[in-house]
């Protein structure tokens, strides 16, 4: 279906060349044939792809959108990084600093393509050996979404935003107290929402998809037990790490009554910096 499209597209750019609206069809098709061909592991035939797209975007001087070219750098560099060629995927990701330039704008929508271009520039980093930039992403990524998680509609914008934090928490030594006070209701945030993006179906787990976001709530309240630890307060870490392996045996329609409990365990023990005196079942 995809050569298809771009098989047609490219017809009627020959027939009628010039014209806007065939050009953004065009790389537009040319881009999602990139995407399924990089899904199926073609990443040669994908990286022609998304080079025609940007040759065929340009060629046709259309504005369309001022991040889709650099969109499909990231995708390059992606792809590259997939290979194994750290010069040209490092090449290519340079054009972050546009998306980090466009939050000047102050528009809510390139705010959030900026954070989901972030998270697959760290993908990109980390692919490369390069946890800095990978980190710095990370962290950059998460200061857009937070402040907007409440608002944010899209599954796989909170998805994207449990995936950083628990990035951040993993990447993080936290070796005293004070350190882990600025982790522990940021990961709490990441739990909380995580959750909701679980299924309440009972038969949830069957899907491949879900099953990972399962787990991935697990793992975040793996986390919260360490730093819950470090932070002086071991019954609240006890807490924790019980429901990081019973949790997902619990009906998901009873997450948020168990989060919430849980929720008021980490306020208390950052408030007190010990363990609450009364702690979550």
């Amino acid at each position: 279906m995809a050569d298809e499209a771009v098989r047609l597209s490219q017809k009627i750019c020959k027939r009628q060349p010039g014209i806007g609206l065939w050009i953004d069809q065009l790389t537009s098709r040319l881009r999602t044939r990139a995407e399924v061909r990089e899904a199926l592991g073609h990443h040669r035939a994908a990286l022609s792809d998304a080079h025609e797209a940007i040759a065929a975007h340009e060629a046709g001087g259309n504005p369309k959108y001022h991040l889709f070219v650099p969109d499909l750098h990231i995708l390059l560099a992606e792809l590259h990084a997939a290979l194994g060629e750290r010069e040209p995927a490092l090449r290519h990701s340079g054009v972050i600093e546009q998306f980090r330039q466009a939050l000047d704008s102050g528009d809510e929508n390139t705010h959030l393509i900026t954070a989901r271009t972030l998270n697959r520039y760290a993908a990109v980093m980390l692919l490369l050996g390069d946890h800095e930039r990978a980190d710095d992403a990370a962290r950059e990524c998460v200061e857009i979404l937070r402040p907007r998680i409440g608002q944010i509609r899209r599954i796989s914008d909170i998805v994207i935003f449990g995936r950083m934090v628990y990035h951040l928490a993993q990447n993080t030594d936290p070796l005293d107290a004070e350190a882990a006070v600025k982790l522990i209701p940021l990961l709490q945030d990441g739990i909380d929402q995580m959750a909701m993006t679980v299924s309440v179906s009972p038969l949830a787990y069957g899907d491949p998809e879900q099953r990972d976001r399962g787990l991935a709530v697990l793992n975040l309240l793996e986390r919260q037990s360490q730093l819950l630890t470090v932070l002086g307060a071991p019954g609240a870490a006890a807490v924790f790490e019980h429901h990081s392996y019973h949790l997902i045996d619990e009906p998901v329609r009873t997450w948020p009554e168990t989060l919430a409990a849980l929720r008021a365990v980490t306020d208390e023990a950052v408030r007190l910096r010990a363990d609450p005196p009364v702690l979550g079942s």
